[in-house]
């Protein structure tokens, strides 16, 4: 399979995704995702664009990606419910370094108060960029074998925004230890 990442051959692999301009529009749901402040996209739906953006400035401290899942759920949508970056017991992701303890509780506690199970599991770039042909739709493009969107479109303008996010707010999302 191929991986989407930073330094992929984007073109090369959507060959025949774009239109005759160059570039597809992006898919009216993931449009409504990029009109939400970053908080909320990083936060519900584009949080492995947020962790792969970070990878490339904490991987030396020793931060891995990590997805939270719920392991009571059979969906592959449980499987990923958040993508962060965590060493030990800490994580980062847009809200900026807490630890994993902490994530949990809030996610039980206020934004998923339905799951059961979660659990932190380490995951790599190629799990995270890797596009599941048989879970592309018309109305969501292109998604990983979670349903995490990979939709060119989508991941460049995340990435931009991400990128821009913690250039500009390094302090709260780059440990000094």
């Amino acid at each position: 399979m191929r991986t989407i990442h930073a330094d992929a051959g984007r073109d090369a692999l959507f060959a025949g995704h774009r239109s005759d301009l160059g570039r597809e529009a992006v898919k009216p749901v993931l449009a409504q995702k990029l009109a939400d402040d970053d908080t909320t996209l990083f936060s519900e739906g584009a949080c492995h664009v947020f962790a792969d953006e970070l990878y490339e400035r904490l991987a030396i401290k020793g931060f891995t990606f990590r997805r939270l899942a719920d392991k009571s759920m059979v969906s592959r949508q449980g499987a990923a419910l958040h993508v962060y970056l965590g060493r030990g017991e800490r994580f980062v992701d847009v809200n900026g370094l807490h630890t994993e303890r902490d994530l949990i509780q809030e996610m039980q506690t206020h934004r998923l108060p339905w799951v059961s199970d979660l659990q932190p599991i380490e995951c790599t770039r190629g799990e995270l960029f890797t596009p599941v042909p048989e879970l592309n739709d018309s109305e969501h493009g292109v998604r990983n074998q979670w349903g995490l969107y990979l939709d060119i479109e989508f991941v460049e303008a995340c990435r931009k925004r991400a990128s821009q996010l913690i250039l500009c707010q390094s302090e709260i999302y780059i440990p000094r230890d």
